[in-house]
């Protein structure tokens, strides 16, 4: 709380340096990359926040330069873009800390928050998997900040000599190796070998050898941190804020084991890459029994009707590029699908942007997406292009209602009834239904009543069908629609559950719920400005 208050009191003013910035080269971009657990305590009046000194940071523009500043011959292009991805990604994790501290984004808002993400992070087409790689490495760090007990990869000898010492001592005052050790008392021998002796042994390289490679595989990208603080400023750098001074032989030595780190290894990530997926017309249906709920006397939470998840996908690289080219191409700014529908040629579709809540119109445009996939004939293609971005983001639009919908806009109780609600409009409309297609079939056919959110989803699909004859257009329509939708649901001031799912192994939402604060965007627009 104390380091993340001198992040948020010095970002508050660090726009006012005058500085130029380039985004494309972090130059003007002052974020603190290491020193505010270095900072004195001294409050300056009248506000009485932290007073800032700003020669007492390391800052990631100047990483950026010394790394640019090396030779060809110490760093190869792609090594050193991955470095400075990381140091940018370090620094990014300092600013993500004061949304859970409850801190004010003093930068928030303002146009040179919003070009560091779409004139920097997106500034090429070849650049957007890039920059989700970044956002991935900024939230692993995030991951550790909360979830992890060891500070820096120096505490795994620590920890080696705590648990193999007292072994080593035990043994030699009174274990199997001490010479007062009575074979005839505790004589435990198979075929000649002394059991005792060998278990202390294999006990003894079985810890040595899991922390040792514990170290080396999880703790990558905090050595890259140490190396790079050690050549760019003056002290050490460990997870939970202290700071060790290094000399020379220091720097020299990490210049030495920077050098040698390969690239490929050093981006990790602490989530699966899947995306959650949920069909409300082939799961209203389903009827759980939820056992484990009345043996745990209701402390396991209870499965509701239709609320049954079809298999997690890998996030497909044409998801990610289309997300960020759609943010990109509105410029950094937020839309609801209009945007997109009017970018396509396909305003007369706005009206299912108009519907009472979000979450009406995610589920009426989910609706309308899976008629339109279960209608459209040879369905025995693979899927790509915007036909696999529009559906894999519908049904993990979905999910969210279903299963995570505290990340949505709106009360998730409310979400919750509105969900329940639809699940029994769709028992009710489709009772007698067996198949997706005759289901949709149904819907396209019956006169549902354009109040209910089933009605309002049947209509849109018969539209999108009807009015949108190409199918290859229909496919772009629905996936740049989506994409801007996603965004655009993505603001949310409860970090909590983003805490929470990040600890549960991660999700999509998180991902562009931190890149849009990294762009000044803390909250979605009103409709009305839109």
């Amino acid at each position: 709380m104390k380091h993340t208050k001198v992040v948020a009191d010095y970002m508050m003013a660090e726009h006012e340096s005058g500085h130029v910035s380039d985004a494309a080269t972090m130059q003007g971009y002052r974020y603190i990359f290491h020193g505010e657990d270095l900072t004195l305590p001294y409050f300056s009046k009248p506000d009485y926040r932290t007073a800032i000194v700003a020669c007492a940071f390391t800052t990631v523009d100047t990483v950026w330069q010394w790394i640019d500043g090396q030779s060809v011959s110490v760093f190869s292009r792609e090594h050193g873009g991955v470095l400075k991805d990381i140091a940018l990604s370090f620094t990014l994790f300092k600013l993500l800390k004061r949304r859970f501290c409850k801190y004010e984004h003093g930068e928030a808002g303002r146009p040179k928050t919003r070009r560091l993400v779409v004139s920097g992070l997106l500034r090429e087409e070849a650049d957007y998997t890039r920059a989700f790689r970044v956002i991935e490495m900024e939230l692993a760090f995030l991951y550790d900040f909360f979830y992890t007990r060891h500070q820096s990869h120096t505490q795994y000898v620590g920890m080696t000599v705590v648990f193999v010492l007292p072994v080593i001592v035990w043994n030699a005052v009174s274990g199997a190796f001490s010479r007062h050790y009575h074979r005839t008392s505790l004589e435990q021998t198979v075929n000649g070998v002394d059991v005792i002796h060998c278990i202390t042994i294999v006990l003894m390289v079985v810890v040595v050898v899991v922390l040792v490679v514990e170290s080396r595989i999880n703790d990558q990208k905090w050595r890259v941190i140490d190396d790079l603080h050690t050549l760019t400023g003056s002290s050490r750098i460990t997870w939970k804020g202290e700071a060790v001074p290094f000399d020379d032989g220091s720097r020299k030595q990490a210049l030495k084991l920077i050098k040698k780190r390969k690239h490929r290894k050093l981006m990790g990530r602490n989530w699966d890459r899947k995306l959650g997926q949920y069909s409300l017309l082939q799961s209203f249906n389903y009827h759980p029994r939820n056992l484990a709920s009345i043996l745990s006397l209701g402390l396991i939470e209870p499965t509701r009707d239709g609320q049954k998840a079809s298999k997690k996908v890998e996030l497909p690289k044409a998801v990610v590029v289309r997300v960020l080219s759609r943010f990109k191409a509105n410029d950094g700014h937020l839309a609801d699908g209009r945007s997109a529908l009017a970018a396509n040629d396909a305003v007369r579709l706005s009206w299912a942007c108009e519907l009472p809540t979000h979450i009406h119109t995610v589920l009426a445009w989910h609706i309308g997406t899976t008629i339109c996939e279960v209608t459209t004939p040879q369905q025995q293609v693979p899927l790509t292009g915007d036909r696999l971005v529009a559906k894999c983001l519908s049904d993990y639009c979905a999910y969210l209602v279903a299963f995570v919908p505290d990340m949505l806009p709106g009360h998730g109780y409310d979400t919750r009834r509105i969900f329940n609600a639809v699940v029994m409009e769709a028992r009710e409309y489709l009772a007698g239904c067996g198949t997706m297609r005759a289901r949709c079939v149904k819907l396209l056919e019956l006169q549902c009543s354009e109040l209910t959110i089933l009605g309002m989803g049947a209509k849109l699909g018969s539209e999108l069908r009807y009015r949108v004859h190409d199918r290859a257009r229909r496919w772009k329509v629905l996936a740049d629609f989506w994409a801007e939708l996603v965004l655009f649901l993505a603001p949310s001031s409860d970090a909590d559950v983003h805490a929470e799912k990040l600890a549960a192994g991660g999700e999509f939402m998180t991902h562009l719920w931190a890149l849009l604060i990294h762009a000044g965007i803390l909250e979605r627009p009103s409709s009305s400005s839109l």
